[in-house]
């Protein structure tokens, strides 16, 4: 079996990805119909992600998610460490279907993932400031859409520094903050890897951090350190 997946990762994630873009392509004509509906793209991107997950389990050492928070299944702020493209998917196998990201640029640039995103409500930092961010966040969270930041900015394979605009959004909303940790996903394809490698995967939903304890002037960047500290304790449980 270790042979197997040594052999054929390659293949099974280039299924993968060729699955994402041709689904996409073809799909694209019936989105645009239907006037390129944000629920249909949830369900659309929950399983592209499934088909994601099947191709690519006979392959990995194993794919696990832990639950360290009863109340993850209800909208709110996600942060999560980010370690290759992978992640983009991580959050569909958490069992969430309505969820946006909050990324730069280069997502929105891929042919037809881009106006996908847009019309699903996916936020593009280079394009927003911070009070619209602030305001789109809070509708997405009032519609029952949960809102994901990757503090780190870019793919790293450790942890690396998080920047605090997802914790002055958080605590400008009041809102509560759950952290995430993604594991596996450095070992499997790393950043400016294009030869996958067997690894386990492992996602943790962690206890999440309360707005009403990071209310003074320095919060946000407390904020940002303890979850850093949280998601990096999560890791090495990993």
């Amino acid at each position: 079996m270790r042979y197997y997946r040594r052999l054929f990762i390659l293949p099974h994630y280039l299924l993968g990805v060729a699955w994402l873009m041709v689904t996409a392509g073809l799909l694209y004509p019936y989105f645009w119909w239907t006037g390129f509906e944000r629920e249909r793209l949830f369900s659309f991107f929950k399983f592209q992600g499934d088909v994601v997950y099947g191709l690519l389990r006979p392959v990995v050492n194993g794919i696990s998610v832990v639950k360290k928070n009863a109340g993850a299944d209800r909208a709110r702020l996600f942060v999560a460490n980010h370690q290759s493209v992978m992640d983009a998917f991580v959050f569909s196998r958490l069992g969430l279907t309505r969820v946006v990201h909050v990324a730069k640029h280069w997502p929105f640039r891929i042919p037809f993932y881009g106006r996908y995103l847009r019309a699903a409500g996916f936020i593009n930092t280079d394009e927003v400031g911070f009070d619209e961010l602030r305001a789109r966040a809070r509708a997405l969270l009032v519609d029952g859409v949960s809102v994901v930041f990757f503090p780190e900015g870019t793919r790293g394979e450790t942890l690396g520094r998080f920047h605090s605009l997802a914790f002055h959004v958080a605590t400008a909303l009041g809102a509560d903050v759950t952290p995430v940790a993604i594991s596996g996903h450095a070992e499997m394809l790393p950043p400016r890897c294009h030869r996958p490698r067997p690894a386990k995967l492992r996602y943790t939903i962690l206890p999440a951090l309360s707005a009403r304890d990071f209310t003074d002037a320095a919060g946000p960047l407390r904020m940002a350190r303890t979850a850093r500290q949280i998601i990096a304790a999560g890791l090495v449980e990993n």
